[in-house]
C-alpha cells in the first residue's frame, strides 16, 4: 500500500472519530476543521474513501457469512 493512501486512511479515521464525538469536533481547531474540509474535497480523498468503504463492506459481509455458517 502506498504511503499517500495511509495518510488519507488516517484522515478518514480521524474524521470518523471526530464525527462520533457528541460535542462535535471539540478536539480540532478551526484551522484543522478548514484543512480537513479542503482535504475531503480532493479526488485522492474520495478515491481512498471509496476503496476503504468497499473493503469494510467486504469484510462485514464475510464476517456475517462466517457467523451464519457457525450457527448452521
Amino acid at each position: 500500500m502506498h504511503i499517500q493512501y495511509l495518510f488519507v486512511i488516517f484522515l478518514i479515521t480521524l474524521d470518523v472519530i471526530c464525527s462520533q464525538n457528541p460535542l462535535g469536533n471539540a478536539g480540532l481547531s478551526e484551522q484543522d476543521k478548514k484543512d480537513l474540509a479542503l482535504i475531503k474535497k480532493t479526488p485522492a480523498y474520495q478515491q481512498v474513501k471509496t476503496k476503504v468503504l468497499a473493503i469494510l463492506d467486504e469484510k462485514i459481509d464475510k464476517f456475517v457469512l462466517d457467523q451464519i455458517r457457525k450457527k448452521a
